[in-house]
């Protein structure tokens, strides 16, 4: 039996927690969610809209939002292929409340940064499809004495570029995301 939300007054990451071993309950077929009164709402006490930041971080463009989940953790990605910038911020579950822990950017625009994003517990991938002329990378964090760490940053040396001339699309390694264990899979959106 699922359920509608048929009205969030902004682009918003939700979070619907189990009580007592199911979610909780609409009123009707037919749930509102109004970020603005959550508290008012009959099954609100265990639904959460996240913060605007990172929305606010790119100016308050918002053209995708990408989650992730892992235990207490969640990463929140906003890009804008307008452009090209993004951001992402992680939340912990801290005492029952989602607390935001931390804001992370690229520290340049023209990536697409957060377009893809995968947390596993103490790591962090992030993609962006148009890092180098549209080749694309994944950056990699890890969590580190409370903070969100840059690991790495990994692109294939083969991949193609964005062609000006024919308008044919880079490689865009890092479009699509998933990490288990400690294995990243990372898709490219076009050939070689």
């Amino acid at each position: 039996n699922g359920k509608v939300i048929n009205r969030i007054t902004r682009p918003s990451v939700v979070v619907f927690e189990k009580q007592n071993g199911e979610f909780p309950k609409c009123p009707n077929d037919n749930c509102v969610i109004d970020a603005s009164d959550l508290n008012n709402l009959v099954y609100a006490s265990h639904v959460t809209v996240l913060s605007n930041t990172v929305l606010n971080a790119i100016n308050g463009n918002v053209s995708n939002l990408m989650v992730s989940l892992s235990g207490n953790r969640i990463a929140v990605s906003n890009w804008d292929n307008s452009v090209n910038d993004g951001a992402v911020v992680i939340y912990e579950k801290i005492g029952g409340v989602w607390v935001e822990q931390q804001l992370i950017t690229p520290g340049s625009v023209g990536q697409n940064f957060g377009r893809s994003v995968a947390l596993d517990d103490d790591t962090l991938v992030v993609g962006a499809p148009n890092y180098n002329d549209g080749r694309g990378a994944i950056y990699v964090y890890r969590h580190i004495n409370g903070a969100w760490v840059k690991h790495g940053l990994y692109s294939p040396q083969d991949a193609r570029p964005y062609d000006d001339e024919t308008n044919l699309a880079g490689t865009s390694f890092g479009s699509l995301l998933a990490i288990d264990d400690g294995e990243i899979m990372v898709r490219s959106a076009y050939n070689y």
